[in-house]
């Protein structure tokens, strides 16, 4: 069996296309697996722009404490750490909505025993990944840039040693 070998193309991937294969899967579902899937797209679209979000606002200081050199290194449970830690309640709200949906996306990806992702977990999975990346467009980016600074600076780390 060959693997294919992804090359990067200079295209990046518009995270934003998770979010409109999310609404196009709840749109034309038939089976589970295609609300499964939606669920999971809805949360990879939330998570990838949150990251984007995360990343070009962190110091020099709180990248080299906490080991980040990329997006990627902002890892998913972190990243909901970081956001949930905020004194700011809109930056707060996105960490427990990222949590959620979080939680959905798990179940749909690895829980193959529960037979409940019909139309309505899915298509409300998917409302509140659309209602999480509204409200993060009404942030600014210094909002987000504080509390990812504070907690990858000081928190974070401290975290790391246990």
């Amino acid at each position: 069996m060959e693997f294919c070998a992804f090359h990067s193309t200079g295209n990046d991937m518009n995270a934003a296309d998770f979010l409109s294969t999310a609404d196009d899967l709840i749109t034309l579902a038939s089976r589970e697996a295609d609300f499964r899937s939606a669920v999971s797209r809805a949360y990879y679209a939330c998570h990838w722009i949150l990251r984007e979000s995360v990343f070009p606002q962190l110091l020099p200081q709180a990248k080299t404490k906490s080991k980040i050199s990329s997006e990627r290194d902002l890892g998913h449970r972190d990243l909901i750490l970081c956001l949930k830690s905020a004194l700011d309640g809109n930056v707060r709200a996105l960490g427990g909505d990222l949590a959620s949906l979080y939680e959905n996306r798990e179940t749909a990806d690895y829980d193959s025993v529960v037979n409940y992702l019909q139309a309505v977990c899915a298509s409300d999975a998917v409302a509140n990944a659309h209602e999480l990346l509204n409200a993060l467009s009404a942030l600014l980016p210094t909002d987000i840039g504080n509390v990812a600074n504070t907690f990858y600076e000081k928190t974070w780390p401290l975290m790391r040693r246990r």
